[in-house]
């Protein structure tokens, strides 16, 4: 299976890079910046040219694409907008016309949790378990570029009969956080990370979802995951968080049912994955 990873040199793009080279895929990794550190080939490139997305992409199987810039806070909101859409629409594109098999799209949940409260309520997640078809309901550029770029990935996989896997990214979190006690502390009742029912990623378990989707052959057609690493809230039980945090949020199937607040069936359905790693949310001392 030949790969071609895009933003290859970021902190996610580089361990997924090195986990692909291990489990033995051919991977071409590509970035704006030079990295010597990784291993196998590696391209500097600029994918708001689209003449470099057809010489990178010709002959490969599979693109996961992790190259947009990061959420305002960081950029110019009309820079992100625009340099995301224009890339991200670059690679779709390239990807279509030169037959690519499968592209799988680094998105963000960021693209459904911007649904309005009311009364200064805390935001909630229209539905638990939450997976990765919640109505898209945006709240900043960052996250419209995501939602329209789906839109556009949807489009061209149905019109052009190639496979997308669209992978709304929770929140990253890293060793190092978490050896720092930067166990993503909340404030009950007040975080804001209850829109999103607490997910996050351990990035030891998305590389490895990043293997499982490469080495597997999708039908046709655009799907999309929420993929999440198993979250201990405070030591609750799952009866307790909804009872909580979700007393109003529809359920999805009975609250003895639940044995998380992410539904972690889609992935391990289609690519045989899981979420392993247990990450620890603690109250403010």
């Amino acid at each position: 299976m030949r790969i071609v990873v895009t933003g290859a040199g970021g902190r996610l793009g580089a361990p997924v890079c090195r986990q692909l080279m291990a489990d033995g895929f051919d991977v071409l990794a590509v970035d704006r910046q030079y990295r010597r550190d990784l291993p196998g080939r590696f391209e500097v490139a600029d994918l708001l040219q689209h003449d470099a997305c057809y010489r990178l992409f010709e002959g490969r199987d599979v693109i996961i694409h992790l190259a947009n810039l990061p959420a305002v806070e960081s950029n110019a909101p009309q820079v992100v907008f625009i340099h995301n859409m224009t890339t991200n629409m670059n690679v779709f594109q390239a990807a279509a016309d030169l037959g690519v098999r499968h592209v799988v799209f680094a998105g963000s949940i960021q693209v459904m949790d911007g649904a309005p409260g009311s009364d200064g309520k805390p935001l909630v997640p229209p539905y638990l378990p939450l997976d990765g078809e919640a109505p898209r309901h945006t709240d900043n550029l960052y996250g419209l570029s995501k939602a329209l770029s789906e839109e556009v990935l949807e489009y061209l996989a149905l019109r052009m009969g190639f496979a997308a896997t669209i992978l709304r990214l929770p929140g990253i979190s890293f060793p190092k956080q978490l050896a720092e006690g930067n166990r993503a502390w909340f404030d009950r009742k007040k975080t804001a990370r209850m829109r999103d029912a607490f997910a996050l990623l351990h990035v030891e378990d998305a590389v490895t979802l990043m293997s499982a989707i490469a080495g597997a052959v999708p039908n046709a057609g655009a799907r999309r995951y929420l993929p999440a690493s198993p979250v201990d809230v405070a030591g609750l039980t799952i009866t307790e968080i909804v009872k909580e945090f979700f007393p109003e949020t529809p359920l999805r199937r009975p609250l003895e049912q639940m044995e998380q607040l992410v539904d972690p069936t889609p992935l391990e359905r289609d690519f045989g994955w899981r979420g392993r790693t247990v990450i620890r949310l603690c109250e403010r001392p």
